[in-house]
């Protein structure tokens, strides 16, 4: 939808300008190509999407947010109907999805009512050529009707009512033969096909109004220069005009305005140099690329979002670190006792800041000989580069659900938050290493100190990833985890 809103903007601004600057000018055949191009532009540009070098810079990959609620509710079944807790969309739990839903179908609903009848109008000039018709010298056809429509001309056919065939038939002819000549019909087709897809635009309308308009100037001017009297030439436009019904999808020979078509011929010419205002397309066509270019961070990381809300027991685990690495409690009971260097056990603010651990259990930190050795003889590397976007970027062992089971089965409600009523969304930043081991974690949006070391905890503790590569290396990626904690109103 975001295209969508910025191709009418754009499509508007290109009109306005145009409207300004040129729409006056009898640069006639330069004005049609303009509105051509800035038909094309409209479409084209808001679906490019530069590089401007902000996104590896300030932003890191966004990864779904959860949404975690207390409790063991069961909304519905859960992954592969594994227990009891809940997954669901917000969207759909709370109604938000419904009003877009809606927007879209009316839409859709506008675009294929257009569509239609444009099929109609062309299927119908179709039949017109088939029945009832006569081949001219010239190869075009020529349909004549008892009705009162306006003469007009689509694709290499030329319809007529015998009452104005009869009065002004080598004028309307002419004329009728120039508009197929510059080959008028196919810029109203395209011109259709754009008010269909941006119905509720009033700006394609008003572009396909001044393209029907330019049509008229450039047919009347080739007509003015065969050597056709003007003053002849503007009456009979008068006298067909007077009454006539028009073909929506066709180059009528009195659509436009009489009025301006008889201005237009009296002006003076506009000056070559006058092209130069077409420049205008410039900074707007800037000014689009840039819009559509500075939202791809964000449309990106939308698209990658499925909220999940997941409910879960309140509850406060101990945590075990070996090494620097969270590890579960069965993973630390099967360590061999010859094997650790050191032991201690943080407790409150320590272990909170220090592991993200809840400070009434505490954190069972242990460092193996071989780590020791490691650290000793290796220092640590702090200027190892974090890309936020490489060739290939890290994945989680199976893929997203997989990673969404794990975050479910090991996110818990703090006790104590939820006796304080405390709610609401942390944001963690961590990186995969080159060895794919989850580093650096840390909190980049607050919530309270039981909620991000909740949300720290479990990120801390996911297992290693497949690793990042950027040039057939293996590299440092950062991602973005964030966790709504949220309670039942």
């Amino acid at each position: 939808m975001f295209y969508l809103a910025l191709s009418s903007i754009a499509l508007a601004l290109f009109y306005l300008f145009y409207k300004w600057l040129l729409s006056r000018d009898t640069l006639h055949r330069f004005n049609r190509v303009v509105l051509l191009v800035v038909l094309m532009l409209s479409v084209v540009l808001p679906a490019v999407h530069l590089d401007l070098g902000t996104r590896a810079a300030d932003f890191a990959q966004m990864l779904e947010e959860l949404v975690v609620t207390p409790g063991e509710a069961s909304l519905q079944p859960s992954f592969e109907g594994e227990g009891a807790q809940a997954v669901k969309s917000p969207l759909l739990q709370e109604g938000k999805g419904e009003a877009p839903t809606v927007l879209l179908a009316l839409y859709l609903a506008g675009v294929l009512f257009f569509l239609v009848r444009l099929g109609v109008g062309v299927v119908r000039n179709a039949r017109l050529s088939r029945h009832g018709s006569e081949r001219l010298d010239d190869g075009l056809r020529l349909v004549l009707h008892d009705g009162r429509y306006a003469p007009f001309s689509w694709m290499h056919t030329i319809v007529v009512s015998r009452r104005d065939y009869d009065a002004n038939a080598s004028m309307i002819l002419a004329h009728e033969r120039e508009h197929i000549r510059l080959g008028h019909s196919w810029d109203i087709l395209l011109c259709q096909l754009c008010t269909a897809f941006q119905w509720f635009n009033p700006a394609a309308w008003l572009v396909g109004r001044e393209l029907r308009a330019v049509h008229e100037y450039e047919a009347d001017e080739a007509m003015l220069r065969s050597g056709t009297d003007a003053r002849h030439y503007q009456m009979k436009l008068i006298e067909t005009a007077l009454g006539a019904r028009f073909n929506s999808i066709a180059n009528n020979f009195t659509h436009c305005s009489t009025k301006k078509r008889i201005l237009m011929m009296m002006k003076k010419q506009t000056s070559p140099w006058a092209r130069l205002k077409v420049l205008y397309v410039l900074p707007v066509a800037a000014l689009v690329l840039l819009a559509a270019s500075c939202d791809n961070p964000k449309e990106e990381a939308d698209a990658q979002k499925t909220s999940e809300v997941m409910s879960v027991k309140a509850e406060a685990v101990p945590l075990y670190v070996v090494d620097g690495n969270v590890v579960s409690a069965e993973e630390f009971k099967n360590l061999n006792p010859d094997d650790i260097e050191s032991m201690e056990v943080l407790k409150g603010e320590a272990a909170t800041s220090q592991w993200g651990s809840r400070g009434e259990n505490g954190a069972v930190v242990a460092t193996t000989k071989k780590a020791a050795s490691k650290a000793a003889d290796e220092p640590a590397d702090a200027e190892l580069e974090v890309f936020n976007v490489v060739e290939k970027m890290p994945e989680f062992e199976g893929g997203v659900q997989n990673l969404l089971k794990f975050l479910k089965a090991n996110i818990t409600y703090p006790e104590e938050a939820k006796k304080n009523g405390t709610q609401g969304r942390v944001v963690v930043q961590f990186v995969v290493d080159k060895d794919g081991s989850i580093t650096d974690a840390k909190i980049v949006k607050s919530v309270s100190p039981e909620l991000d070391a909740e949300a720290l905890r479990v990120v801390k503790i996911m297992p290693k990833w497949t690793p990042g590569e950027q040039k057939g290396e293996k590299v440092r990626v950062k991602f973005t985890l964030p966790v709504q904690f949220k309670l039942p109103d």
